[in-house]
């Protein structure tokens, strides 16, 4: 049998490894040459982002070192990566200058496959730019950074071979579907293998672009990558800093951006003057140049807490004291006078988005156990619509994340606010939310359309910081229902 290898045993180990390659690397960031042939634009993108390229070995159950990759985002010690890379587990982080640093999970987004690290280095850590991926061109130069066998991070190049691409099917059949709404991805060609996934993609400028995910083993240089937009309106839901915390700012951010995108009335926010519209450049100390920024500037807060806001409203700079508030979370309710189950709701049409329901007429009614399309007497094979009314229950209190798969388009309610959209026409596809819940039962409400082809509809909770995925329990108000 083998023996369970101890992490810290072999992060002692890793250190010996480090001391060597750190002394070698200061040997290799001596002064540049002066230009020429040989300093090239990779050259010096690599001198630049080489420090912020993160080698990652995660220990599965077996204790084993899987090898991945990712990238500081952020100097206090945030590497973004591949959720599957490191999932629930433990590991360690190889970067440029410093002895193997132990990973924690901040966050996942396991249907996004990304994830969120934090490592304690002692001090800043060399952040590589975030750039922008709406914008890329077919055909631009990238270099590619990881940890591809697990030998340390390396450095291959190539070209964005198509900007915005989908996974799986072929281009023919994909122009009968001309609104489909899946997710897109990067293509490359600069050499990729198992252990690049999770670092990153880098512009001749600098930026970090993309962020690798996989590859077609079956092709020759064939590579995928999560364009880092999505990354950009992911990290809210990765930092979790009002939900973790308890306390609340009383503002929601445009996803991505440090820019005010509505304020909650008789909030805290609104108390402090601020507005929708608001670009935040400050908090506290604390310089704001992007969301994430000011996300990870809000980590560690508490209510109560009173802090100074630069931001800045029509070009004109601003500033003002929040004093932060409790976070709104809404009370659970008791099953008394409920029974299990979802009130379900049936409509006709061809849709390519969820519908106002209140503008239809309902078809077909009734009590169901759960939302699953097979529960649902002589349901259509296409174009239709449902939607689900009732309550779920959670657990304990908590944060917690609630995911919804569906093909086609589908929207979930919580508490009567939209908490993950999937809308549009697309195979099967998750997307999640998350809040700070209590214990108890909370109104919920899922809205589902059927185009055509397959039709499928799951949703999943997950405790924050869990990996068990819990099937919900549902009720409904009175006596159950008869289809």
């Amino acid at each position: 049998m083998r023996k369970p290898i101890c992490l810290t045993a072999v992060l002692v180990a890793f250190v010996v490894f480090a001391a060597t390659t750190q002394a070698a690397d200061e040997t290799r960031s001596a002064p540049a040459a002066p230009a020429g042939p040989r300093r090239s634009w990779q050259v010096a993108v690599i001198e630049r982002c080489g420090p912020s390229v993160a080698a990652i070995f995660a220990q599965d159950k077996d204790n084993n070192f899987v090898s991945g990759s990712g990238s500081v985002v952020h100097s206090d010690g945030y590497i973004l990566t591949n959720d599957h890379v490191v999932q629930d587990r433990p590991g360690a982080v190889l970067l440029r200058g410093f002895p193997p640093l132990q990973f924690r999970t901040i966050g996942r987004l396991w249907e996004k496959d990304l994830a969120l690290l934090k490592v304690e280095a002692g001090k800043p850590l060399v952040a590589v730019p975030l750039g922008r991926s709406h914008d890329v061109l077919a055909g631009e130069p990238i270099l590619v950074g990881g940890n591809p066998g697990g030998r340390g991070v390396v450095f291959s190049s190539g070209i964005v071979s198509a900007p915005d691409i989908l996974l799986g099917p072929s281009a023919l059949t994909m122009t009968f579907f001309p609104d489909d709404a899946r997710d897109r991805f990067l293509q490359f060609d600069a050499a990729s293998n198992p252990g690049n996934s999770g670092g990153p993609v880098i512009n001749a400028e600098g930026e970090q672009i993309a962020v690798v995910v996989s590859k077609v083993l079956q092709e020759q240089d064939i590579n995928f990558a999560i364009p880092i937009d999505r990354a950009h309106r992911a990290f809210a839901d990765l930092v979790l800093p009002e939900e973790r915390g308890d306390f609340s700012t009383g503002f929601v951010l445009e996803r991505g951006k440090p820019v005010i995108a509505r304020v909650a009335a008789k909030d805290p926010a609104e108390n402090a003057g601020l507005a929708a519209g608001d670009t935040i450049t400050a908090l506290g100390e604390t310089p704001v140049k992007s969301a994430l920024d000011l996300l990870i500037a809000l980590v560690g807060r508490k209510s109560g807490e009173r802090l100074t806001v630069k931001y800045v409203r029509a070009g004109e700079a601003r500033e003002t004291a929040l004093t932060l508030g409790t976070y709104p979370t809404a009370p659970g309710l008791g099953a008394k006078g409920r029974t299990a189950g979802l009130h379900y709701r049936l409509y006709r049409g061809r849709f390519n988005k969820c519908p106002d329901f209140g503008k239809l007429s309902i078809v077909q009614e009734g009590t169901v156990a759960d939302h699953r399309l097979n529960l649902i007497e002589k349901l259509p094979d296409d174009e239709y619509a449902l939607s689900f009314d009732g309550y779920v229950e959670i657990p304990e209190t908590g944060v917690w994340s609630v995911a919804i798969g569906s093909d086609d388009g589908s929207r979930l309610f919580l508490d009567g606010e939209l908490l993950a959209e999937n809308d549009g026409p697309h195979p099967m596809q998750w997307t999640s939310g998350r809040r700070r819940l209590a214990k108890g039962l909370h109104p919920i409400r899922i809205e589902f359309f059927e185009a055509t082809g397959d039709a499928d509809l799951q949703v999943v909770l997950t405790r924050d910081g869990s990996s068990e995925r819990l099937e919900p329990k549902y009720f409904v108000d009175g006596p159950a229902l008869r289809p």
